[in-house]
């Protein structure tokens, strides 16, 4: 009986730990500042843990939807800007303007949709399927340098 109950106590332990082990690298992989807007989130700049107001970018910006979430969920861009949205989720998501500006198609896994925003505004949008997810992308004239 001395040596089952050892057994168990070791596997228990050993359960333990590598439960431990799996929580905390889940953990520690999730940036901080998921769906806060920052430069790291929007195209791959310095993540440095710091929150700061996105910085203005041109050319083409991707906004991540990654875990039921537009990563970058706000974008601050100047006109002539091309966001390109890529879904990397096994679920179906699809990028509808709250005013009608602009909706994609149901986007499958690896699926884009790019529009390109050639007027100053705040444009609010969300996800088609799955409402509670929103972004927004801030439009100005300023120069991006």
């Amino acid at each position: 009986m001395n040596k089952n109950w050892a057994i168990f106590m070791v596997l228990a332990l050993a359960v333990l730990v590598g439960v431990y082990f799996i929580f905390s690298s889940q953990k520690s992989a999730m940036p901080e500042n998921m769906g806060e807007a920052t430069l790291g989130n929007i195209t791959g700049g310095s993540t440095s843990g710091e929150t700061a107001a996105p910085k203005l970018v041109s050319g083409s910006v991707e906004v991540d939807i990654k875990g039921f979430a537009f990563v970058g969920q706000t974008t601050r861009v100047s006109a002539g800007t091309k966001i390109i949205w890529k879904n990397f989720d096994d679920a179906r998501h699809s990028v509808v303007s709250d005013t009608g500006l602009f909706a994609s198609k149901v986007l499958a896994k690896g699926e884009t949709f790019t529009y390109v925003f050639r007027k100053e505004g705040s444009f609010t949008y969300h996800c088609g399927i799955h409402p509670n997810m929103k972004g927004e992308i801030f439009v100005t004239k300023e120069s991006p340098n």
